[in-house]
């Protein structure tokens, strides 16, 4: 086997062995987001999905008015206590956002959608009232 080959296999075979590690923590957080599931139904009094995805944004969580979604890779590996608490911390957060945070129909919501320059401005805002809100 030439060298070339043989540093592909190499260069091959650590990118499978870290999107296997990827999946199986992308599978923790599926087998957790079950769970935050029907926590946030309840605790909304409606339907809220929670997705998890692998995806290059660095916003580890973000939301709709009815789901929660999971940036896997932003998480780590979930093995301490106080990973998990992140998690639950993260889920809470957005929760905040789907129960309080004012939404498209709303007065600001159809201002922002005309003056997107303020949009990360008054997600900066909201973060810090939710943050703050408990």
């Amino acid at each position: 086997m030439t060298t070339n080959t043989q540093g592909l296999l190499e260069s091959f075979g650590q990118a499978l062995e870290e999107t296997i590690e990827a999946e199986k923590l992308r599978q923790r957080i599926e087998r957790f987001s079950a769970f935050f599931s029907r926590v946030n139904s309840a605790f909304s009094f409606r339907p809220i999905k929670v997705n998890v995805v692998n995806s290059a944004m660095q916003s580890p969580a973000w939301s709709t008015s009815s789901e929660v979604t999971f940036n896997a890779h932003l998480f780590g590996e979930l093995d301490s206590a106080e990973q998990i608490a992140v998690l639950k911390g993260a889920d809470l957060h957005e929760l905040c956002h789907i129960l309080y945070t004012p939404r498209e129909s709303s007065e600001i919501g159809l201002f922002l959608e005309d003056n997107s320059k303020y949009r990360q401005l008054f997600n900066m805002l909201e973060d810090q009232r939710i943050e703050t809100f408990f």
